[in-house]
């Protein structure tokens, strides 16, 4: 995409964090199917951050880029992290809210990063289409935050959807069906 930037087509790149929002079929799927299967365990200590962004506020990022790219413009050319609000939390604490609104098993229990990441690389030789992989664990237990400064400061990017209403607004899709009960 960057590579075809230039006087004739303007290109910048849009990076968005960990996704989620209505009809999210891999983000909140896979964790709310572990849930229904009565899954108690947490990936490491608790301590890695994870930065999220709700779909609609992504693509208010793609609004806001699209109005300040044209040829030779300070987006023309560059990449930008999309997220939402901070600080970043653990995925798990992201988690929590919907799994109790669900009346779901909360994690309590945790197993350490190099654990988890052991007993994936044995999962992913005994059950390669498993959604339990190094990359979950890695994703889960590794910081993975990321700011959307340049965004704000270059084409004004600011989420327009709130946590607390991103919360609602996924949480009653999921009510309602549109979520699925198992991603495989």
């Amino acid at each position: 995409m960057l590579a075809a930037d230039g006087p004739e087509l303007a290109t910048c790149a849009l990076r968005s964090v960990g996704m989620y929002g209505p009809r999210d079929r891999y983000y909140l799927g896979n964790m709310l199917a572990m849930a229904r299967k009565g899954n108690r365990l947490r990936l490491g200590s608790g301590r890695a951050r994870f930065s999220h962004a709700y779909s609609e506020n992504v693509a208010h990022a793609h609004l806001c880029a699209a109005a300040h790219l044209f040829p030779e413009s300070k987006v023309a050319g560059q990449t930008y992290f999309i997220g939402d609000h901070y600080p970043a939390r653990n995925f798990f604490d992201f988690m929590e809210p919907y799994l109790r609104a669900l009346e779901l098993p909360v994690p309590r229990r945790s197993i350490p990063y190099p654990v988890a990441y052991a007993l994936a690389c044995v999962a992913e030789r005994v059950a390669p289409r498993s959604t339990f992989n190094r990359f979950a664990v890695i994703q889960t237990c590794v910081d993975h935050t990321y700011r959307h400064d340049w965004a704000a400061q270059d084409f004004g990017y600011r989420p327009i959807v709130s946590p607390e209403e991103a919360f609602r607004r996924t949480l009653a899709d999921v009510k309602s069906g549109i979520l699925p009960h198992t991603c495989e």
